[in-house]
């Protein structure tokens, strides 16, 4: 019996932990992040489930009365709880040498907790062990899985000296080998959306002539941006594509020390990250774009966005070279792509929605810069198809026309994404997303203006968080009939189908559940 429950105890432990890990990594280790996320209806039914406050509950009425009938509750209990959780899907960090090094640190402080499990217990030689110092055995280990959430979090930042030393160190390392790599040409891109695809229209293009590297998904961060330049920059490339992000003020300039990219590129500026960077003013130093446009040289080059208002206002203030995209005409948004002018010539895109002329526009400003023929950057940009889920049409099940958009949610692509919706015509349209979350100061004003979009343009719109739920329904007016909150995959799916028939377009917009797209997007 003690083998068996102390098997099931470090399974159901080790799988908690890998758990946390993976939150922690996907909030790129910031305690900033983590706690604007624990602000939120999800975040706080995260950190106080209704598992965990039974768990305490029980263990103190244990506390109180040390009834063998109530250790006996409780060690059912928790033996039920910790099987059924071993058949839940795995979620684990990416495997990194940061999280190698947690993994193991993890599993040796548990394995340790067993072990003083063991020893306390004063479990007799013999096999005739005594229900009593089975008690002593379980209990305490059941209520380190309840703290292992609070364990994983105090080894991940216990580490963090460490990890400051290991960043200096690789930032020195980054900044030594871009030293050696003269003739790389280094392509800056900030904003607070649209970096991503941006990055990709440019390397599409640019991959016609030069021998390009990018950052791949999820690599904009210093220590990634570092540690990416250190493994894969060689040499053999002539252009290296970066897309920078930052959360707070400081981060971009970090980068750029040991980057030191020739041509900047600036998307733009929203109020996304906004309870991150504290206030505007910060925001627009890092996402903004400022920090970058002090770091790029004198012979640098810098290409800004015309189409937001941040970006222009920058344009004003660069002393190098520079350039602002231009104005586009006769555009044509339909649903299986968008067509418009830019001078005497005539762009067609597989890229969905009226956004994208605006990250076309900058890949074609960094392609005639480096000397590409506007015709061959034309016959790049027609073979671009949308990229995963940033826009990205798929049929799914029931014949569904289904947008797949949940790369990313911030306000300026929410609304944009909506608006494209409107080329869809004699056909329901369905949108499902979350709240909009760090948004900080704005985030009831952002809310308000997508309530009042989705009642413009959406038959029926599900909310799958409550954080601005009122908000929303505030922004839709006498609509709001049409808007629903419902935080179930399974009842989300189940209505989406309910009022949808063959043809008809359902929007999925940021970080919904894969429950839900995958239910939707499922093949008959």
């Amino acid at each position: 019996m003690f083998i068996f429950f102390g098997a099931l105890w470090l399974m159901a432990v080790i799988k908690s932990s890998l758990f946390w890990l993976y939150f922690v990594q996907l909030k790129e280790y910031r305690l900033d992040r983590m706690a604007a996320h624990f602000l939120t209806s999800a975040g706080k039914q995260l950190a106080v489930n209704l598992t965990i406050v039974n768990a305490v509950g029980i263990l103190l009425i244990y506390a109180i009365w040390q009834m063998p009938a109530i250790a006996t509750l409780i060690i059912f209990w928790y033996a039920i709880k910790a099987a059924g959780t071993l058949y839940r899907p795995l979620q684990i960090p990416a495997l990194t040498q940061k999280t190698m090094i947690l993994i193991a640190a993890l599993v040796g402080v548990q394995i340790s907790i067993l072990i003083y499990a063991y020893i306390l217990s004063d479990l007799p030689a013999e096999a005739s062990a005594q229900a009593g110092t089975f008690v002593g055995f379980a209990i305490p280990l059941i209520g380190a899985d309840i703290l292992m959430p609070l364990i994983t979090l105090t080894i991940v930042f216990a580490l963090k000296p460490l990890n400051i030393i290991l960043r200096k160190i690789a930032f020195a390392q980054a900044k030594n080998k871009r030293k050696k790599l003269k003739k790389l040409q280094v392509i800056g891109i900030v904003g607070s959306y649209g970096k991503t695809t941006t990055k990709e229209i440019i390397a599409k293009i640019l991959d016609k002539k030069f021998k390009i590297i990018k950052t791949p998904e999820h690599v904009n961060s210093e220590i990634g941006i570092a540690n990416f330049l250190l493994k894969n920059v060689s040499k053999k490339h002539e252009i290296f594509i970066c897309e920078m992000g930052a959360y707070k003020k400081g981060e971009i300039k970090t980068i750029c020390k040991f980057l030191k990219p020739n041509i900047g590129v600036f998307v733009g500026a929203n109020e996304q990250h906004l309870a991150l960077f504290g206030n505007m003013q910060n925001l627009l130093r890092g996402e903004g774009g400022e920090e970058l446009l002090e770091s790029l040289p004198q012979d640098g080059f810098a290409i800004f966005n015309s189409k937001n208002k941040y970006s222009a206002e920058l344009y004003k203030k660069a002393d190098i070279p520079k350039v602002l995209t231009g104005e586009v005409k006769n555009m044509r948004i339909e649903p299986q792509g968008t067509s418009f002018t830019i001078g005497s010539i005539n762009i067609e895109t597989k890229l969905l929605g009226a956004m994208n002329t605006e990250n076309i526009l900058l890949a074609i400003e960094v392609g005639k810069r480096l000397g590409l023929d506007l015709k061959d950057i034309k016959t790049a940009i027609a073979e671009i198809k949308p990229f995963p889920r940033t826009m990205e049409l798929k049929r799914g099940k029931n014949e569904l026309n289904i947008i797949d958009s949940t790369y990313s949610a911030n306000p300026s692509g929410v609304l944009a994404h909506l608006d494209y919706l409107k080329s869809w015509s004699d056909t329901k349209k369905v949108v499902v997303m979350p709240c909009i979350i760090e948004l900080g100061s704005a985030a009831e004003d952002s809310h308000l203006e997508i309530g009042a979009k989705l009642a413009e343009v959406a038959d029926l719109a599900i909310i799958t968080t409550s954080d601005y739920f009122a908000d929303i329904l505030e922004g839709a007016g006498n609509k709001k009939d049409k808007i629903f909150n419902i935080n179930n995959p399974k009842e989300a799916v189940e209505r989406i189908f309910s009022e949808t028939k063959s043809g008809d377009v359902v929007l999925l917009e940021g970080r919904i559940s894969e429950k839900i797209t995958k239910e939707l997007c499922q093949s008959q």
